[in-house]
């Protein structure tokens, strides 16, 4: 027969479980505001986040075909611009160049 011990045991391991339990879907539960809140705020900003994936919604619209080349072509030079590839053997060849010819590079045309 169970003493007053068991009971009291029992009734405190299954509080601590149904505590945790508790906690558990609470965590859940704000974590799911959470994320409610911030998609929300990402499609007021024209960000729609969903489980195929992002779409970003533009202002601006390109006209016409045009308009898109020039675009696409401000964008390749920007990339190509701020990357570093070249610049170092490029400056190490012309220097090259002027020690074994004794003439600086400026005055080659």
């Amino acid at each position: 027969m169970a003493t007053w011990g068991d009971y009291i045991s029992l009734t405190l391991t299954l509080s601590i479980i149904a505590a945790l339990v508790y906690g558990v879907l609470y965590l859940n539960q704000s974590l799911q505001k959470v994320v409610t809140s911030t998609k929300d705020h990402l499609h007021n900003r024209g960000i729609d986040v969903s489980k195929k994936g992002a779409s970003v919604k533009t202002k601006t619209k390109l006209g016409n075909r045009e308009e898109y080349f020039d675009a696409t072509q401000r964008g390749i030079v920007k990339a190509l611009s701020s990357s570093s590839v070249g610049h170092d053997s490029l400056d190490r060849t012309r220097s090259q160049d002027s020690k074994s010819s004794g003439k600086s590079s400026r005055s080659r045309t």
